[in-house]
């Protein structure tokens, strides 16, 4: 599903979470706004993605360049 806002005048296509209201269409509850850069930049190779849980850290994924690769 994609949020097409030229009904509304816009031209933003962004798929989900994207909500075009300013939040992201989260589904535990949690409000989180969207956020938009107009220079998006790629993570540098070698980037590490981290989930944090109760405080506690995981390692999840390393960006080899060009995708993220899951680390389990």
């Amino acid at each position: 599903m994609k949020y097409h806002m030229e009904i509304f005048g816009g031209k933003n296509t962004d798929g989900p979470p994207c909500t075009q209201n300013g939040f992201t269409g989260s589904r535990n509850g949690e409000v989180i706004p969207e956020w938009r850069f107009a220079d998006r930049q790629k993570p540098e190779q070698g980037a590490k993605l981290f989930e944090v849980v109760d405080g506690r850290e995981k390692l999840v994924g390393v960006f080899d360049g060009k995708k993220w690769i899951s680390v389990k």
